[in-house]
């Protein structure tokens, strides 16, 4: 009997292990052993202090611990990350020491390269972006501005609810994250050549904070799409044949979710997860 290979979920800004609840309860029901990550120092809840620690953490922090915690697990395993979770899932895959089964991403953030800050992102992070010195502290979003950048799909009630769940982020993280080019340390870069496991990508299309544009060129990044000029002549390839194609995917699946927002851990429903695990398994 082929053994499972071990789900390890990687949490996005302002959360913890908690928020996966209701893919755990799913998959542990279906045989998969679940490892839930809470990354350093996320345990503070909006309405406590920070711990002023947080601010000196960076991506680079966050994925020293994801890989330290691979190192001791001896099994086979699949990398699921949300939104920054994804950043670090995709960065963590992308080192020599460590080989997932697989590379499951919810609304990931974007790596190195990759412009991220659009209007709705800039309107989201807006009270952050306008604080001087935000990268050297703590942060945390209101109630309002999360509900429009990463809740605006649900209900009231469960929107309410889950902010209260919310922690505070580092705002070093998400100067590296959204201001790559001006980080001396390029901590969200990444060679996608080094991710060797089948990529699934799961991204909504009303989603403000990671947009499905900004999701769209970081499946093109890891897909290892050939430079414009190759691209160029494979266009006229096949209008010389009397045909336009519409350019596939070469090694990611994309997956485009119509009505649905950033909260994918709630709003994508666990089976078309399963259904890509299973399909990747079968075939290994």
């Amino acid at each position: 009997m082929n053994v499972k290979p071990v789900l390890i979920f990687v949490p996005g800004m302002f959360c913890h292990a908690g928020f996966f609840g209701k893919l755990v309860d799913f998959f542990k029901d279906r045989g998969y052993e679940c490892l839930t990550l809470t990354l350093p120092l996320h345990d503070r809840f909006l309405i406590q202090r920070p711990n002023p620690e947080l601010a000196q953490l960076g991506i680079l922090n966050y994925v020293d611990y994801v890989e330290k915690i691979i190192s001791k697990l001896k099994k086979d395993f699949i990398l699921i990350g949300h939104s920054m979770g994804g950043l670090i899932s995709m960065k963590t895959a992308s080192l020599p020491s460590v080989h997932p089964k697989a590379l499951i991403l919810l609304a990931p953030a974007a790596p190195y390269g990759i412009l991220a800050l659009r209007r709705t992102v800039i309107k989201s992070f807006y009270p952050v972006l306008t604080t001087p010195n935000f990268w050297k502290m703590p942060i945390k979003l209101s109630y309002e501005d999360v509900r429009y950048s990463m809740l605006n799909q649900l209900p009231e009630k469960e929107a309410q609810a889950i902010y209260e769940l919310m922690v505070w982020e580092s705002g070093k993280a998400g100067f590296q994250m959204g201001f790559w080019s001006l980080d001396k340390t390029k901590a969200t870069k990444l060679e996608p050549q080094g991710i060797t496991c089948p990529i699934i990508i799961f991204s909504g299309k009303q989603d403000r904070i990671t947009p499905y544009k900004v999701v769209k060129g970081t499946a093109e990044f890891l897909d290892l799409k050939p430079n414009l000029l190759v691209r160029l002549f494979e266009r006229l390839w096949q209008l010389s044949k009397g045909k336009w194609e519409k350019q596939a995917f070469r090694r990611v699946k994309f997956i485009v979710l119509p009505q649905m927002g950033h909260w994918l851990l709630t709003e994508l429903e666990p089976e078309k997860i399963l259904w890509e695990i299973e399909q990747i398994l079968n075939t290994q």
